[in-house]
């Protein structure tokens, strides 16, 4: 459960910002309606460091930032660059050293930090720096995610390891589904500003409670009986007292075209997805003119399908390979294909309706 929340919090820290941006500039539909000739695409500002805009956007002290597309692409990216960075060394820190507890709360801790300090250093230090800070909470969330595979190996059973790491993991969907909404009440609540806090306490949370009930090895564990940890260590995939340096074959798999087809299909599949997540808000606001609210509800509609549709995939992937009527190979291509061309035709769809189709726009999307 630890692992779970720890998932869901990573991503509930790293993907809000897309609804903040919304929050800060939210809409007056009232001066953005009374004259015929203003619209969105005339707003100014001087720079994306000033605070001021106009042109029917909401410009009280708690509304006061606005960013151009630049900044707002540069800083909605900025915590993949983070990301991608760290992968390898969070991944060889947890087998060099296997302090996985120490990583998982040093990374929910300096997230939940940076994202409370967020306010006053979009405020008072501006762009380069609020892209510093979100670059390095990328970073952090590969401290939180990364040692969960292999302190999940020392506390599972082969029987109930796949079940448990997609659970463990199952806050990354929920995290999708429910930032979006979540957030949205917050800024109708009390403000962009808000989410920032909430999202920051949450992570700080976390590894209080983590000090006390999470730990390395069962053999640290004081609650766990003896006999627990005994079937643990007998049971366990890999012995805790031994590890095995296994030869990676580098220059095969460099040179392997369905290694790099895996890596291809991959790179523009969540190329779309996460392009998808991250800017949805922003395209709700700008095409569609939902409120604050409703905005934060329809984003989350493609994760919330995704999600329940995840439960429905999994065993009819299963059913269809076990009738072998096909080849585990065509089954998976059939799947994959599906799974990628129809959101992508959903997706031009979408991008050729009108506002005033604004209600299909999300029903086509899912």
């Amino acid at each position: 459960m630890m692992c779970l929340v720890a998932s869901f919090n990573s991503l509930l820290m790293t993907i809000n910002l897309g609804m903040v941006i919304v929050c800060m500039n939210k809409v007056d539909h009232s001066n953005s309606t009374s004259d015929s000739g203003t619209s969105g695409s005339n707003c100014t500002s001087d720079s994306e460091f000033q605070y001021q805009s106009t042109c029917g956007y909401n410009t009280t002290e708690e509304s006061d930032v606005r960013w151009d597309k630049n900044a707002q692409g540069m800083l909605l990216s900025a915590t993949y660059y983070g990301v991608v960075s760290m992968q390898l060394l969070t991944g060889w820190l947890c087998d060099k050293f296997g302090k996985m507890k120490a990583l998982m709360i040093g990374g929910s801790t300096v997230l939940g930090v940076v994202s409370v300090l967020s306010p006053l250093i979009i405020q008072y230090a501006g762009v380069p720096f609020f892209f510093a800070a979100r670059v390095v909470m990328g970073a952090c969330m590969c401290f939180m995610i990364s040692p969960v595979l292999p302190l999940l190996r020392r506390w599972t059973t082969s029987k109930e390891q796949g079940l448990l790491v997609g659970l463990a993991f199952a806050g990354v969907g929920l995290a999708n589904a429910a930032t979006y909404p979540m957030t949205g009440l917050i800024c109708e609540l009390s403000g962009w500003r808000s989410i920032f806090y909430f999202c920051g306490i949450c992570g700080i949370s976390w590894s209080v409670v983590a000090l006390f009930l999470i730990y390395d090895t069962p053999g640290r564990h004081p609650r766990v009986s003896v006999e627990e940890k005994q079937y643990l260590v007998s049971t366990q995939v890999q012995s805790l007292s031994k590890t095995t340096k296994t030869v990676i074959p580098w220059s095969k798999i460099l040179l392997s075209v369905p290694v790099w087809a895996v890596i291809t299909t991959n790179f523009f599949f969540f190329a779309a997805t996460k392009g998808t997540v991250i800017n949805l808000p922003l395209f709700v606001r700008d095409v569609l003119d939902f409120s604050v609210t409703e905005n934060g509800i329809f984003s989350a509609m493609p994760s919330v399908v995704a999600l329940l549709l995840h439960l429905v995939i999994g065993p009819l992937f299963d059913c269809v390979r076990a009738k072998q009527i096909f080849t585990v190979t065509v089954v998976r291509k059939t799947f994959h294909v599906i799974g990628t061309l129809i959101p992508a035709i959903m997706m031009f769809i979408v991008s050729q309706l009108p506002p005033e189709k604004k209600i299909h726009n999300h029903w086509f999307n899912h």
